[in-house]
């Protein structure tokens, strides 16, 4: 990822404070020998909330009683989607369906 162009990205939508972009502005050279300043500062904002492809857009979020819910609803739209597809594809009846090995399945990022 283009931590750089991620980090100018947030701060020119307004996701991310100019005290935080200033921090890291200044904690981070943005390659990859940052040291523990740069990921202090980067730590200050969570973007595991933010769908980085659609800013404005609904999250899901991981509820404390183990369920996901989106963030806000928009007709149509579930962002939870992919949870779902995770939690399918993992259960133990829908691999011997598939004749597929029974293992943890995770999707590609």
């Amino acid at each position: 990822m283009n931590t750089k162009g991620v980090t100018d990205f947030l701060w020119g939508h307004a996701v991310i404070s100019d005290e935080v972009y200033a921090n890291i502005t200044k904690s981070c050279n943005f390659n990859l020998s940052d040291g523990s300043a740069c990921s202090d500062a980067m730590a200050a904002y969570d973007t595991a909330n933010t769908l980085l492809f659609d800013i404005y857009g609904p999250v899901c979020i991981d509820a404390p009683d183990g369920k996901y819910y989106p963030s806000h609803y928009v007709p149509g739209y579930d962002p939870c989607t992919g949870y779902y597809i995770d939690a399918y594809l993992n259960d133990p009846e829908v691999q011997k369906a598939l004749h597929v090995r029974t293992t943890k399945w995770a999707g590609c990022t």
